[in-house]
């Protein structure tokens, strides 16, 4: 039989019933035949005594400036500590397997501190592993570059590494564990009769996961794309799962993903011009949301955490500085056909809640409100688009 990958979550990791959920999986998966891999990604959140974010606070805590070199060190941590807790209970519960680092894995990355890429995977170890009957853990998000640093590849890295190793060892599944049973058409937590999907292509996940869904991270799926590697996503304690692949089927409904926190940044020259908005937008990192623009004046949208680069740039130029806090990014994603576009036209042009922006973009379409509204917005547009719709399936 083949090779599965299998990535699970800090959630599922760092408790007891979440372990015996993994136990279940791998075994389950080894009783058919199959070799497992596993990928584990760090446990908590902020606050919690392993979670990434406490360790970094913890170094901050003591030092006004930290490298990019010492903090994807301190980092890579949290993963590994999953790993060995990981490896233990499954050894405790008579499956052989063994906590692997990324670099152990054979994972070369660029030196990027913070957000490397994957250049190749040396695959000898985790092939010897698995011939001797044994469950590779491997400790997700990191890496190191042929000078024996350690890297990262930023947030939601676990799910890369997933995908990665798919890729390198000939995967014959990838499955990706979360808090839900698959891919949704909005985020359960926000729609909880939200309709989930059996199957969705590569260029829609794309879009809904670059504009606010993480049930997986963007760069997984671009990694996916790039590989052409099918993967599923499902949950550890429940039946259900959404498979992310090249080909969509035709009847595929529209999906809303919603991005929270985000800022509109407006720059203001009072003396002389801001020059070409696609170089300015290229610095925040945000191309593709620049609202509004001409030689005095750029209004972009950028996420709370990129606040300080747009403050950077305004000093640069020496530009006033607008901000206009507390919105939110609804993304409408759909297929392009003129049914659909005039159904999504009728739907928020109905909409009597006052809308800050809205922008057009191909495959999906954009709207900026404010985000005490958001709720009520999001349930509206839902409750509009899916009213007919009878099909599961994308």
């Amino acid at each position: 039989m083949g090779l599965i990958i299998q990535k699970f979550g800090g959630t599922t990791v760092g408790t007891l019933d979440g372990r015996k959920a993994v136990f279940n999986r791998v075994s389950k998966a080894k009783k058919y035949g199959h070799d497992v891999v596993v990928v584990v990604s760090a446990m908590g959140r902020r606050g919690d005594p392993y979670a990434t974010d406490t360790l970094i606070d913890l170094v901050k805590s003591h030092c006004d400036k930290v490298s990019g070199q010492n903090l994807d060190l301190i980092m890579s941590c949290g993963e590994i500590i999953s790993a060995v807790l990981m490896a233990s209970y499954l050894e405790s519960m008579g499956i052989k397997a063994m906590a692997l680092t990324g670099f152990q894995a054979g994972i070369l990355r660029t030196a990027e501190f913070g957000d490397a890429d994957v250049l190749k995977v040396d695959t000898k170890l985790l092939h010897k592993v698995i011939r001797r009957g044994i469950v590779p853990i491997v400790a997700g998000f990191q890496g190191q570059t042929d000078k024996g640093d350690i890297t990262t590849l930023g947030r939601g890295g676990s799910d890369t590494t997933a995908i990665v190793l798919g890729n390198y060892l000939g995967a014959g599944t990838v499955e990706i564990y979360t808090d839900v049973p698959g891919v949704a058409v909005i985020d359960p937590r926000i729609v909880p009769e939200t309709i989930f999907l059996d199957s969705i292509s590569f260029d829609k996940m794309l879009l809904l996961t670059q504009n606010g869904s993480k049930v997986v991270h963007h760069k997984a799926v671009k990694a996916a794309m790039e590989f052409d590697l099918p993967f599923k996503v499902k949950s550890a304690f429940k039946e259900g799962e959404t498979l992310i692949c090249s080909e969509s089927k035709d009847n595929e409904p529209p999906a809303i993903a919603v991005q929270e926190d985000m800022i509109i940044v407006t720059l203001i020259k009072t003396a002389g011009s801001l020059g070409p908005h696609e170089v300015l937008a290229k610095q925040l990192g945000c191309g593709e949301l620049v609202l509004h623009f001409n030689k005095k004046e750029m209004a972009i949208l950028v996420s709370k955490e990129n606040i300080y680069k747009a403050a950077n740039l305004a000093n640069d130029l020496k530009a006033d500085l607008r901000l206009t806090e507390k919105v939110t990014k609804i993304s409408l994603i759909y297929r392009d056909d003129e049914p659909m576009k005039k159904n999504n036209e009728r739907v928020l042009s109905s909409l009597n809640i006052p809308v800050a922006t809205q922008k057009q973009l191909p495959g999906h379409y954009l709207v900026i409100v404010p985000s005490e509204r958001s709720g009520d917005i999001v349930k509206f547009v839902y409750k509009n688009l899916f009213t007919d719709i009878k099909c599961k399936a994308v």
